[in-house]
């Protein structure tokens, strides 16, 4: 069939429905990717609907979500709005030219041999335009983000500081007294947030690392309130007051105006989304898009993950996209039994080389969705672990010998297009379509 063009240039009604067509050839089984948007101002979200001899584009605000999920819709409001970004001048390089990426990776300097060579610093310098690392004592992190800025002066590097768990890291003026008694993911033990001295310690941490000339920014990771789970209904004073809550917003609002402020923030049904925690931030990180509560419409997690990242690509927030849902770590290659790998796993570990054909699978999947919600200044993530004890593929995408992550992609020709469980965009160098509810995908690349 021919392909269907609309063009907004002249369009200026914000949300509303739209007949766009009178033809009995356009049905519900038209290929979405033979319809392309084009010229539409920025912060809509748009989807077909079709009806007996017609199609309809219907247009709704990006920070509309009151159409999703009871939890959702209650919880997220006008009153978490937040700014435009309008300072540049310490955000990360990005270019249209190919797949934008970024990379986690960690070794433990306390547990293993073999550190970080030049082998591992070139790449992760030259290929990813961000990296986070955060293992190790103050003058580790230094030197090993200094060795980053000898090989690309305009890598971003990011100092990871988890705000739940205490890690192991030889960090100045550490206390046991800091620690709960408690502990969370991976046995890790949790801190004790109603200790002053702790929270002072936290944030005092943040502040001196990002005043480092190798170091650009932080991400701060698991950043919920749980003390508000509870709460019904969910209170954004809860949210904003706890003593968690308000350390986190010390260490963004009293580090250095050049420092860059990431965190594990924007979630599809927890904290309100946690939006709110946008207003002093220059960006977030996603994880478990596709995570959610079992009395959630089935999908719908990933939809509303894409809502919420198109919403601050919008406002040019940077974005870190996590595209990989399997952690094979190395851990599992000493497995003695097959049977004892996890089930996600057992294609991945204990294996002589990259079984490439399978992370292209994955990557089809993850990549589909990442381009439903890239502007400028997003980036994406793939990797089966960020484990950096082994095999380099297994935590660094461009190492997986997939020639996806080499092709010329090219800026968007507009804004990603719904219709049921598929989304389709265009780009200068592919098409594609992605259905979240099979995973099905299509590129088309010129």
């Amino acid at each position: 069939a021919d392909e269907v063009v609309i063009d907004g240039a002249a369009y200026t009604g914000g949300p509303g429905t739209i007949e766009l067509y009178d033809c009995s050839v356009i049905n519900a089984n038209y290929d979405i990717m033979n319809i392309r948007l084009e010229n539409f101002f920025e912060g809509l979200w748009f989807e077909i609907a079709y009806k007996t001899g017609s199609m309809e584009l219907i247009i709704k605000d990006l920070f509309n979500y009151r159409e999703y999920w009871l939890q959702v819709r209650n919880s997220y409001d006008h009153f978490d709005l937040y700014e435009e970004q309008t300072d540049f001048d310490n955000f990360p390089t990005f270019d249209w030219g190919t797949i934008p990426t970024w990379v986690r990776h960690h070794k433990n300097i306390n547990r293993i041999a073999t550190w970080y060579d030049d082998d591992d610093y070139r790449p992760i310098a030259r290929d990813h335009h961000i990296s986070w690392f955060g293992l190790g004592n103050k003058q580790q992190v230094v030197d090993f983000q200094s060795k980053l800025k000898f090989f690309n002066e305009n890598h971003t590097t990011l100092l990871y500081w988890n705000s739940e768990a205490y890690w192991g890291a030889d960090v100045d003026g550490f206390d046991d007294s800091y620690l709960s008694g408690f502990y969370g993911t991976g046995n890790r033990p949790l801190y004790e947030y109603s200790n002053p001295k702790m929270r002072e310690w936290w944030v005092n941490h943040v502040k001196d690392m990002v005043s480092q000339n190798s170091v650009d920014g932080v991400m701060m990771d698991n950043t919920l309130s749980p003390e508000c789970d509870n709460q019904i209904p969910l209170k954004k004073s809860c949210l904003e007051t706890t003593d968690k809550s308000m350390m986190i917003k010390r260490a963004a609002v009293e580090s250095p105006d050049d420092a860059l402020i990431i965190g594990n923030y924007l979630r599809q049904y927890y904290d309100r989304g946690n939006r709110f925690r946008m207003a002093y931030s220059d960006g977030s990180y996603f994880e478990n898009q596709h995570h959610s509560p079992g009395n959630q419409p089935e999908h719908e997690a990933i939809i509303v993950s894409m809502q919420l990242a198109r919403e601050a690509a919008w406002k040019k927030k940077i974005v870190l996209w996590t595209g990989s849902r399997r952690n094979c770590g190395c851990g599992w290659n000493h497995a003695k039994k097959r049977s004892d790998i996890p089930l996600e796993c057992r294609l991945f570990n204990k294996v002589v080389e990259a079984p490439t054909e399978l992370l292209r699978q994955d990557l089809n999947i993850a990549l589909g969705e990442f381009l439903m919600i890239v502007e400028e200044f997003s980036y994406i993530n793939f990797a089966i672990s960020p484990d950096a004890n082994c095999e380099r593929w297994r935590w660094d995408a461009h190492a997986m010998e997939l020639d996806e992550f080499h092709r010329p992609l090219g800026p968007p020709k507009g804004p990603p297009l719904k219709s049921g469980h598929w989304f389709s965009r265009h780009f200068e160098h592919v098409s594609v379509k992605v259905n979240i509810a099979t995973e099905e995908t299509q590129f088309i690349w010129n």
